[in-house]
C-alpha cells in the first residue's frame, strides 16, 4: 500500500483504527479480527484509503482471504461501501424474482451460484 488507510467495522461502521503505509497489514488485520470476535462481532472489516480504494475483510466463516471489489463509484462514506454488500434475505428475494431487477440478478449470477451460496452460508 501507498497511502494510510482507515478502518472500520462493518457491523457498525465504527472507526477502529488507521493502518499506515509501513505496517504489517497481515499482522494488524489478523490482530483486529480476533479483537473484534472477541468482543462477539464477526461481520468483518471495511478498509478505505484517502484515494477511495477500499476492500471488505471477513475472516468468518470464510476463514481465509480478503475480498476486493474494484469499483467506480464514488465512496464518500462507510455507508456507501455498505450498499456494495447484500445479505442471504437479498438472495431469497432474487431467487423468487418477484420483480424484473430479482430476475435480472438470476441471469447474470446464475441461480445454481445463488442456491450455493444460500446454503453453504446458511
Amino acid at each position: 500500500m501507498d497511502v494510510d488507510t482507515d478502518v472500520y467495522a462493518s457491523s457498525s461502521r465504527s472507526y477502529l483504527r488507521q493502518l499506515a503505509s509501513d505496517s504489517d497489514w497481515p499482522l494488524e488485520i489478523t490482530a483486529l479480527g480476533n479483537t473484534m470476535r472477541e468482543e462477539g462481532d464477526v461481520y468483518g472489516l471495511a478498509l478505505v484509503n484517502s484515494q477511495d480504494r477500499w476492500a471488505a475483510h471477513q475472516p468468518s466463516p470464510v476463514d481465509v482471504g480478503v475480498l476486493a471489489i474494484d469499483s467506480s463509484q464514488e465512496l464518500m462514506s462507510i455507508e456507501a461501501v455498505k450498499d456494495c454488500f447484500f445479505s442471504l434475505n437479498d438472495i431469497r428475494g432474487w431467487l423468487s424474482r418477484r420483480t424484473p431487477r430479482d430476475r435480472e440478478l438470476v441471469d447474470v449470477f446464475g441461480e445454481e451460484f445463488l442456491t450455493t451460496l444460500l446454503t453453504d452460508y446458511s
